[in-house]
Protein backbone atom coordinates (compact mmCIF):
# COMPACT_ATOMS: atom_id res chain seq x y z
CA UNK A 1 0.00 0.00 0.00
CA UNK A 2 1.40 3.33 -0.77
CA UNK A 3 2.01 6.10 2.11
CA UNK A 4 -0.89 7.85 0.28
CA UNK A 5 -3.37 5.41 0.56
CA UNK A 6 -2.35 4.40 3.83
CA UNK A 7 -2.70 8.28 5.06
CA UNK A 8 -6.19 8.16 3.55
CA UNK A 9 -7.26 5.34 5.54
CA UNK A 10 -5.99 6.56 8.70
CA UNK A 11 -8.22 9.99 8.34
CA UNK A 12 -10.94 7.85 6.92
CA UNK A 13 -11.05 6.23 10.23
CA UNK A 14 -10.57 8.72 12.38
CA UNK A 15 -13.51 10.56 10.78
CA UNK A 16 -16.24 8.02 11.16
CA UNK A 17 -14.75 6.64 14.96
CA UNK A 18 -14.63 10.97 16.41
CA UNK A 19 -16.56 11.08 20.10
CA UNK A 20 -19.54 12.17 20.74
CA UNK A 21 -19.91 15.08 22.74
CA UNK A 22 -19.91 15.15 26.13
CA UNK A 23 -23.01 16.21 28.80
CA UNK A 24 -21.34 17.15 32.07
CA UNK A 25 -23.22 20.01 34.20
CA UNK A 26 -22.17 20.02 37.16
CA UNK A 27 -22.99 22.05 40.80
CA UNK A 28 -19.85 24.50 41.86
CA UNK A 29 -20.58 26.13 45.11
CA UNK A 30 -23.52 27.22 46.70
CA UNK A 31 -23.42 30.36 48.02
CA UNK A 32 -24.35 30.84 51.64
CA UNK A 33 -23.25 32.44 55.08
CA UNK A 34 -22.48 30.32 58.06
CA UNK A 35 -24.31 31.84 60.49
CA UNK A 36 -28.51 32.61 61.03
CA UNK A 37 -30.45 33.42 63.37
CA UNK A 38 -34.69 31.97 63.66
CA UNK A 39 -36.66 34.15 61.77
CA UNK A 40 -33.76 35.34 59.04
CA UNK A 41 -34.75 34.80 54.91
CA UNK A 42 -32.78 32.83 52.96
CA UNK A 43 -32.62 33.39 49.27
CA UNK A 44 -30.72 30.25 47.96
CA UNK A 45 -28.33 30.54 45.65
CA UNK A 46 -25.55 28.49 43.72
CA UNK A 47 -23.31 27.74 40.48
CA UNK A 48 -23.82 25.14 38.13
CA UNK A 49 -20.69 24.56 35.61
CA UNK A 50 -21.17 23.43 32.01
CA UNK A 51 -17.91 20.91 32.36
CA UNK A 52 -18.90 19.50 29.02
CA UNK A 53 -18.33 20.61 25.58
CA UNK A 54 -21.48 20.87 24.06
CA UNK A 55 -24.49 23.16 25.09
CA UNK A 56 -26.47 21.35 27.90
CA UNK A 57 -30.02 22.12 29.47
CA UNK A 58 -30.66 20.25 32.94
CA UNK A 59 -33.02 20.77 35.79
CA UNK A 60 -31.00 21.88 39.38
CA UNK A 61 -32.27 21.45 42.86
CA UNK A 62 -32.09 23.14 46.16
CA UNK A 63 -32.86 20.98 49.28
CA UNK A 64 -32.81 22.58 53.14
CA UNK A 65 -32.50 19.65 55.33
CA UNK A 66 -33.59 21.15 59.29
CA UNK A 67 -31.48 20.33 62.41
CA UNK A 68 -33.69 16.48 62.50
CA UNK A 69 -32.18 15.71 59.10
CA UNK A 70 -36.29 16.28 57.06
CA UNK A 71 -36.11 17.80 54.25
CA UNK A 72 -38.21 21.12 54.89
CA UNK A 73 -38.02 22.79 51.55
CA UNK A 74 -36.78 21.39 48.19
CA UNK A 75 -37.21 23.82 44.57
CA UNK A 76 -36.28 24.05 41.47
CA UNK A 77 -34.57 25.47 38.16
CA UNK A 78 -34.94 24.53 35.01
CA UNK A 79 -32.00 25.57 32.60
CA UNK A 80 -31.62 25.79 28.99
CA UNK A 81 -28.64 25.46 26.81
CA UNK A 82 -25.92 26.67 28.93
CA UNK A 83 -23.10 26.41 27.15
CA UNK A 84 -19.70 24.91 27.35
CA UNK A 85 -17.14 26.08 29.98
CA UNK A 86 -20.21 28.59 31.41
CA UNK A 87 -20.78 29.04 34.85
CA UNK A 88 -24.39 30.07 35.98
CA UNK A 89 -25.78 31.57 39.33
CA UNK A 90 -29.42 30.46 40.23
CA UNK A 91 -31.50 31.37 42.32
CA UNK A 92 -34.03 30.05 43.74
CA UNK A 93 -37.28 30.97 46.29
CA UNK A 94 -36.86 32.72 49.62
CA UNK A 95 -37.35 30.46 52.75
CA UNK A 96 -37.40 31.57 56.55
CA UNK A 97 -35.68 29.91 59.19
CA UNK A 98 -38.09 28.55 62.17
CA UNK A 99 -35.74 26.54 64.14
CA UNK A 100 -32.48 27.01 65.83
CA UNK A 101 -29.60 23.83 65.03
CA UNK A 102 -27.34 22.38 62.40
CA UNK A 103 -29.03 22.69 58.75
CA UNK A 104 -27.71 21.04 55.69
CA UNK A 105 -28.19 22.61 51.68
CA UNK A 106 -28.09 20.19 49.29
CA UNK A 107 -27.80 20.84 45.73
CA UNK A 108 -28.25 18.79 42.87
CA UNK A 109 -28.86 18.31 39.06
CA UNK A 110 -30.15 16.44 36.10
CA UNK A 111 -29.27 16.31 32.73
CA UNK A 112 -30.37 14.29 30.12
CA UNK A 113 -26.99 12.14 28.89
CA UNK A 114 -25.07 13.66 31.95
CA UNK A 115 -22.73 10.47 32.63
CA UNK A 116 -20.29 12.06 34.68
CA UNK A 117 -22.32 11.90 37.98
CA UNK A 118 -19.45 12.70 40.91
CA UNK A 119 -19.79 16.64 40.56
CA UNK A 120 -23.77 16.10 40.17
CA UNK A 121 -24.45 17.06 43.75
CA UNK A 122 -22.80 19.28 46.50
CA UNK A 123 -24.15 19.41 50.17
CA UNK A 124 -23.26 22.13 53.04
CA UNK A 125 -23.95 23.03 56.68
CA UNK A 126 -24.74 25.88 58.13
CA UNK A 127 -26.07 27.09 61.71
CA UNK A 128 -29.12 28.88 62.88
CA UNK A 129 -28.90 30.25 66.47
CA UNK A 130 -30.71 32.46 69.15
CA UNK A 131 -29.10 36.08 68.92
Amino acid sequence: MSPIRVSALVLLAAATTGSAAQVDIGVDSILRYSLYTPGDWLTPKATWHNYGDTAASFTAWFTLYDPAGNPTYRESVDVTALAPGSVDTLVFLQVQFTRAGTWTGRCSTFAPGDTIQVNDTLSCRFWVVWG
